[in-house]
């Protein structure tokens, strides 16, 4: 069985459109890894900024369209290798609008 983390706050970003602010994010502007904080024990999601191991690739590791996506567990898969990948989770969010 998987592992869940609770509480983990997802970074979006207010994003003004027609007169209107939305609040977006958006995988190919920003690439994010799961970190542990060592002095609370929170996990968290840090920008880690684009990195070749959140590039988006084909199953012959093919670099697709040169474009990132959101992949919080490839850390450590030593660059855009797509057998390496971590497709193995899955992500909910729940936004209250109260």
């Amino acid at each position: 069985m998987g592992k869940v983390y609770h509480n983990v706050l997802f970074p979006f970003k207010q994003k003004p459109t027609n007169g209107v602010a939305y609040w977006c994010f958006d995988s190919s502007e920003t690439t994010l890894a799961m970190q542990k904080d060592s002095a609370t024990g929170k996990y968290y999601l840090k920008d880690t900024e684009n990195k070749d191991w959140a590039k988006n690739v084909e199953a012959s590791g093919a670099v697709k369209n040169d474009s990132y996506g959101f992949f919080p567990f490839n850390e450590t898969t030593g660059g855009s290798i797509a057998t390496k990948y971590n497709f193995g989770f899955g992500t909910k969010l729940r936004l209250n609008f109260a």
